[in-house]
């Protein structure tokens, strides 16, 4: 972490609003990187144009905030270290995303109908289903339909606010289904609203299995790590998960070895000790195993991101919130948020390689420009 006194003297001033004068523009500083403990009561000093909270800053706002980015020199960034404060509120699991749209679409070659409602369930063509929704990924979890394969589906979604596009993240193992989803164009045929964020009971942190529900003690090298941003981490494997009521959908995984297939689980959280049980198929023997064969005890408590940086460069008009968290194998994930809506993640070997693709995912122009500064 940078200590206060490692900063440049002007932006030391800066940052703590004793800066009576504005310097030179003409002398460059380069990269501003300034990471702070981040305790509740300090939370409202940072500088009033870094507030990412509203984006859609006045003209003055904007060209103040970019004057500021210009006069240190190719890009600012701000780092706060985002540790869980005592006595502050744990993050509740939620599955939602603020732009998916809810509402009735027919597609526009046959007229297939797709209703999305709020509270997470749909109709695929008449077939009623569950579905979750985590950051661009929309599985099926679940549905009503006792022929065929009883496996979810999970694809990228996309909406333009009008036409809604569906792409699959692996093979659909039900025909039927994946030529609603993906061989069609949804154009929205009712009012609809954004997705309501769906908070649930499921608990978050790192989890050790106790034994096969028949008193069998197991190794702890299975651990289990539940994070509120969707993702899920089981025996080395880590991927995203949506929770929707009492089903449980292991949306995405990043297995080399193992067909890109989701599976879906009930879970139960009696306060202590944490079990799954299976919906429908899955024939990920591993992963099948490593949910229903164990019981798990929370061994260690959820922890915010290891760092929350703010990105901007001079080419642009905005700030993109970076959160950087680090997976259970040893990689690191990030987030990218603009406006708090987070549009773009990735994962890599170092944290300027897990910030560089979550800034690719969410199409920033200047992805690597912003990530080559970026340490770790």
């Amino acid at each position: 972490m940078t200590e206060q006194h490692e900063l440049e003297p002007i932006v030391h001033d800066w940052l703590h609003h004793t800066l009576e004068t504005i310097p030179d523009p003409t002398h460059r500083y380069g990269l501003v990187a300034a990471e702070v403990n981040q305790t509740p009561q300090q939370r409202t000093w940072l500088p009033t144009p870094l507030g990412v909270q509203h984006m859609m800053w006045s003209t003055t706002r904007s060209i103040v905030a970019i004057s500021i980015v210009a006069l240190f020199g190719g890009i600012l960034l701000f780092g706060a270290l985002t540790t869980q404060q005592e006595g502050e509120e744990m993050p509740a699991t939620a599955t939602g995303f603020p732009g998916f749209p809810t509402g009735v679409f027919v597609a526009d070659k046959d007229d297939t109908t797709l209703i999305l409602r709020a509270d997470g369930s749909c109709e695929r063509a008449g077939v009623p289903c569950t579905f979750g929704v985590t950051g661009k990924l929309f599985s099926e979890m679940a549905f009503e339909e006792s022929s065929g394969p009883q496996k979810p589906a999970t694809y990228y979604w996309d909406f333009d606010g009008e036409q809604l596009i569906f792409e699959p993240w692996g093979p659909d193992q039900r025909p039927d289904r994946g030529a609603v989803y993906a061989d069609h164009v949804f154009s929205l045929v009712s009012e609809t609203a954004p997705l309501t964020i769906l908070e649930s009971d499921l608990p978050i942190g790192v989890f050790v299995p106790v034994g096969d529900g028949n008193g069998q003690q197991l190794s702890n090298s299975e651990q289990l790590s539940l994070r509120a941003n969707g993702t899920v981490a089981v025996g080395g494997i880590v991927g995203k998960y949506a929770v929707n009521g009492d089903f449980f959908t292991e949306m995405t995984h990043n297995s080399p070895i193992s067909e890109k297939v989701p599976a879906t689980y009930y879970w139960r959280w009696d306060g202590e000790r944490l079990t799954f049980r299976l919906w429908g198929e899955d024939r990920n023997a591993a992963r099948k195993s490593a949910y229903v064969d164990h019981v798990y005890i929370r061994a260690k408590e959820p922890e915010g991101p290891l760092r929350s940086l703010l990105l901007s460069d001079p080419r642009v008009d905005y700030w993109v919130r970076v959160e950087i968290s680090e997976l259970v194998d040893g990689h690191y994930e990030a987030t990218a948020t603009i406006d708090g809506e987070p549009l773009g993640e990735g994962t890599g070997g170092t944290q300027r390689e897990a910030v560089r693709a979550a800034l690719e995912s969410l199409g920033e122009p200047y992805a690597s420009d912003m990530a080559d500064n970026v340490t770790g």
